[in-house]
């Protein structure tokens, strides 16, 4: 019985380390894949403004925040979060499947029109 009294109390105790551990080094950190990650711009928070369609390396926006966080998702990217498309946030796109191909064409894999962003990345954010 002593012994099963140990065994619960180190369960315990690691359980309650793990979840302390989870909760300094991800969320008080900023490291979750919903915020900016630490030493990136906040672009998206700073300026609301509406990037123009189709969205390509050099755009900024809420739009270009949305397609970050969509690749942080869909490929894992790693993304700082801050609404500037890049050259990461390209890297990641040209790494990315988004569908696109419309009457048997392809768009340019270096941008997302308004219908591909409608279609895919704003439903997966």
């Amino acid at each position: 019985m002593k012994r099963a009294k140990v065994i619960i109390t180190i369960g315990l105790i690691i359980v309650v380390l793990t979840l302390t551990a989870y909760y300094f080094v991800f969320k008080k950190n900023g490291l979750d894949s919903s915020a900016p990650s630490p030493g990136c711009s906040d672009f998206a928070n700073q300026n609301n403004n509406a990037a123009t369609f189709p969205l390509k390396q050099g755009s900024k926006g809420v739009e270009v925040k949305n397609l970050q966080k969509f690749l942080n998702k869909s490929v894992n990217a790693g993304l700082c979060i801050d609404g500037i498309w890049g050259m990461l946030t390209q890297s990641a796109f040209e790494k990315s499947t988004l569908p696109g191909i419309k009457n048997g064409i392809a768009p340019p894999m270096n941008e997302v029109s308004k219908d591909l962003y409608n279609s895919t990345v704003l439903p997966g954010v």
